[in-house]
């Protein structure tokens, strides 16, 4: 009998879950989703992107928040993406305060 491929948590910081409603950018596009979790270092999000492939650069607009967050997707599964952002200075030193704002109340995911 074959065992359970173990999955290996690759990711570099805890995530969040946190449903919002954002738009994802890409080639000129806007389009509305919904983020699923986020961490410092990256997002899920759900939405009809069929378009996006992994390595594609998109920008990411969280509803409440002023910052537009660059990032490039890492994977594309069934309408769910993940991706890890690309920040310039300024926006991930603006990003470290508005995510610490967004997750004061929620615990991490296990």
């Amino acid at each position: 009998m074959s065992e359970a491929p173990v999955r290996v948590n690759r990711r570099l910081e805890p995530r969040y879950v946190v449903y919002r409603d954002c738009a994802v950018v890409f080639r000129g596009t806007s389009t509305d989703v919904t983020l699923l979790n986020v961490s410092r270092s990256g997002i899920a999000i759900l939405g009809s992107l069929t378009a996006i492939s992994p390595g594609d650069r998109v920008e990411i607009m969280i509803e409440g928040f002023f910052l537009n967050l660059e990032a490039i997707v890492c994977n594309v599964n069934y309408g769910r993406i993940g991706a890890k952002f690309d920040l310039v200075p300024a926006i991930a030193a603006a990003w470290q305060d508005e995510f610490e704002k967004m997750i004061a109340a929620v615990s991490p995911m296990p």
